[in-house]
């Protein structure tokens, strides 16, 4: 066999051995690219329930705040109700 030949065996078997590498480096890259993707579906679906989570809280807080200016309007109704209750007693 001539050097030429052995040169040329020897390429080959390089290019075979880079060829082979190369598959391993995509397969482990495509490998990667799917969990990234997984976990990306994943975090969006968590972002989604928490901001269905704040926006649940934030009506809750409203309506607990409209709750609150309702009992304290009340309440201030009663007072006034009963002040001028004891005015008339001292009235009369």
């Amino acid at each position: 066999m001539s050097t030429h030949e052995q040169d040329v065996k020897s390429i080959e078997k390089l290019l075979e051995h880079e060829a082979k590498d190369d598959s391993k480096a995509l397969k482990h890259a495509m490998k990667d690219l799917e969990a990234v993707e997984k976990a990306n579906v994943k975090a969006e679906k968590k972002v989604d329930g928490a901001i269905h989570d704040h926006d649940r809280s934030v009506r809750q807080e409203h309506d607990a705040a409209k709750a609150l200016n309702k009992a304290h309007h009340t309440h201030e109704s009663r007072v006034a109700d009963e002040q001028a209750s004891r005015n008339k007693i001292e009235a009369s």
